[in-house]
Formats: C-alpha cells, sequence, structure tokens
C-alpha cells in the first residue's frame, strides 16, 4: 500500500474520531472543560535561524488520549476525570504544503502543561513551539551574506542566485532565480554536500520563505554510486505572497544508494512569458 493513500486513511480517521468526539458531547449528559487555544507561535534560539512558521494545528492530547486535530481559535472539550489534566499539544503543518497532508511536525518540540480542571472550566492555552534539542541545522541560509547555493546545475553561464534588496521576507535581502529568453533555465544546488551516513532513516525537512511567477521546483541533487541524480520532490505553484513550506526530502535522502545530496531549486521560463523570477529566504535544512 502506498504512503500517498496511507495518508489519506489517516486523514479521514483523524476527521472521523474529530466528528464522533462532537456528537459524543452534543449527546452526553458529561459536562466537559474546555481549553481554549486562540492562537499559536514559535520561538527560535541564536543559530537556528528566522522564526518563520506556518503552524495551523495543534494535534491535542489528554493524559496521554488523543482529542483531535483543532485548527485555532478553537475550544477543545476534554472529560475530566482525574485532580489533574495533562494537556499535549503538538504542532500541525501541512506536508509539503498539501491541505490533504496534516503531519504533526517532527522537528518541533511538543507544548506540555499540567491543569486543575473542572467540569465547564475554560483554560486558556496559547502554545509557543520551539524546534527539539536534537535537531540538527545542517544549513541556514537568510542571504544577508554570501550564500551557500552557489553550484550551478544547468549549462548557461550567467545564470546563478543572486543576492538582493528588490524583496526580502525577513531583514534586507532574499535570493533571487530570474530567467528570460536568452537564459530560460535556473538551476542551482548548495555548494556542499551532506552525508546520509547519520541519517538512518530519520525525517529531513527543507524549511523556506518562497514568493515566485512561475513554478519553483524544490528537491534535491543526490550522490548514488558515484553518480549525480537530481531528483525535485516539489513544483510550487506561483505565489503572489510570500508563503512557507515545510518539504519533506525523507524518503529522497534515505534511498538506498545515496550516500550525500545538495539541496537543489530552479526556475524555468513559463511558454509565452519573457521574463520569470523566484525569491527565496530563511532557508534551513534540518533533520535529528
Amino acid at each position: 500500500m502506498s504512503r500517498c493513500y496511507l495518508k489519506y486513511i489517516a486523514v479521514f480517521v483523524f476527521l472521523t474520531i474529530w466528528m464522533s468526539s462532537c456528537e459524543f458531547f452534543e449527546s452526553s449528559d458529561i459536562e466537559p472543560a474546555y481549553i481554549r487555544v486562540e492562537q499559536v507561535d514559535q520561538t527560535v534560539l541564536p543559530g537556528q535561524g528566522a522564526n518563520s512558521h506556518d503552524i495551523r494545528d495543534v494535534w491535542a492530547y489528554s493524559n496521554n488520549e488523543l482529542l483531535g486535530i483543532f485548527t485555532p481559535p478553537v475550544d477543545i472539550p476534554v472529560i475530566v476525570d482525574q485532580a489533574e489534566t495533562e494537556i499535549l499539544l503538538f504542532a500541525g503543518i501541512r506536508n509539503n504544503g498539501i491541505t490533504l497532508n496534516p503531519v504533526a511536525y517532527a522537528m518541533l518540540q511538543r507544548y506540555e502543561e499540567t491543569l486543575a480542571l473542572n467540569p465547564s472550566d475554560t483554560v486558556v492555552v496559547n502554545p509557543v513551539f520551539e524546534y527539539r534539542d536534537d535537531i540538527l541545522f545542517e544549513y541556514v541560509e537568510d542571504f544577508e551574506g554570501i550564500h551557500g547555493l552557489g553550484d550551478e546545475l544547468d549549462t548557461i553561464e550567467t545564470n546563478g542566485l543572486e543576492v538582493t534588496s528588490e524583496e526580502a521576507f525577513e531583514g534586507t535581502k532574499s535570493g533571487k532565480l530570474y530567467v528570460d529568453v536568452s537564459s530560460p533555465t535556473n538551476q542551482v544546488a548548495s555548494t556542499f554536500d551532506y552525508s546520509t551516513s547519520i541519517l538512518d532513516g530519520r525525517s529531513v525537512y527543507i524549511e523556506l520563505d518562497y514568493k515566485n511567477d512561475a513554478l519553483l521546483f524544490v528537491g534535491i541533487v543526490a550522490l548514488v554510486q558515484g553518480q549525480t541524480v537530481k531528483n525535485y520532490k516539489l513544483a510550487l505553484q506561483p505565489k503572489d505572497d510570500w508563503n512557507k513550506i515545510y518539504v519533506d526530502i525523507t524518503d529522497e535522502v534515505n534511498i538506498a544508494g545515496v550516500s550525500d545530496y545538495k539541496l537543489a531549486f530552479g526556475i524555468e521560463l513559463p511558454n509565452g512569458e519573457t521574463e520569470a523570477t523566484a525569491y527565496l529566504d530563511n532557508v534551513k535544512l534540518v533533520h535529528f
């Protein structure tokens, strides 16, 4: 059974759980307490890059039992059956930017709080998530200085990634990929290779802020038995405004035979257009 199919099953199961829990409280005489989550946020430490996130949901647990997936602002019903209730909240994202692929983002530490709840109580909990202590930041790029995406993958010498002050999600600069009729493709990779020897099948993500007026390709260049293999994971649709995405490259870097890899980004001139641009900012490569 494919992983994609399993993900759709998981979404269906969680939607079923959510609907069943709502029906339970509507038909039951039990008076729950409520955890009110008005908003979520994230904080970062030095060396972890910009504080950019797109946390859409919270995956909520009460005393280790799943309550459901909830989108703030929301009141989460909790059955009070103990003197103290341990509330666990996990940061929910859209894996690879796909609406029907919600996941609890493994790179962020869960939020924990123990509360003395009474039936009909409403307690406000606004979680601030942070990266787990065991996360390794292999690459962090803000384009405010010399950047690390200097390996050109195409044959057009005038291309490459340019640092520009035309646009910036944060700070004053971003990375720019530009194409026109004379240079219709522009593909770059990270200057350094990253080894797969320490991964052992663990999750690997590219975090990225971007805006673009043509498809933006995101993926890796893998070193497989001495040969380089370009493997774009996603083709991101044009965005007029800055957009955050979490690109899951776990499968791509853990394929048997891949010893090292680089990050790869590319843009091509659409048919009928004379120029196109993609801007990148706050690029991170993170894994356990």
